[in-house]
């Protein structure tokens, strides 16, 4: 028997585990869906209070700070809608389902979630 072929058999893992790897992956891109997801609400809950805080100064006819406020919602705004833009010029579309599903087969493809 060679070392090579003794190494090569100490690096075979049971098929158990090799599920487990697999399993691994796909748990951390449901993950990172869920960051996602988490992110995407507080992005809409920050930009509807910026919104109603715009309609509650004009309300008040105070136009200077529903102008700095506006002046500070849309550089944001546009940041966020060119990020999604690029991306789904990458070619991901779908929703956050198949996001999730396309990180999962991606990451076991290429072995992430592995120890």
């Amino acid at each position: 028997m060679n070392a090579a072929g003794a190494v090569a058999r100490a690096r075979r893992m049971p098929p158990s585990a090799a599920a487990a790897r697999r399993s691994s992956g796909c748990w951390i891109a449901w993950c990172q869906a869920v960051l996602l997801g988490a992110s995407a609400l507080v992005i809409v809950a920050e930009r509807s209070a910026l919104i109603y805080c715009i309609g509650f100064y004009l309300w008040n006819e105070e136009t200077q700070w529903a102008g700095l406020t506006l002046g500070l919602f849309l550089p944001g705004t546009a940041v966020q809608l060119l990020s999604a833009k690029w991306f789904y010029d990458d070619g991901m579309t779908g929703d956050a389902t198949s996001l999730s599903y396309t990180s999962c087969t991606w990451a076991s493809s290429k072995g992430y979630g592995t120890a």
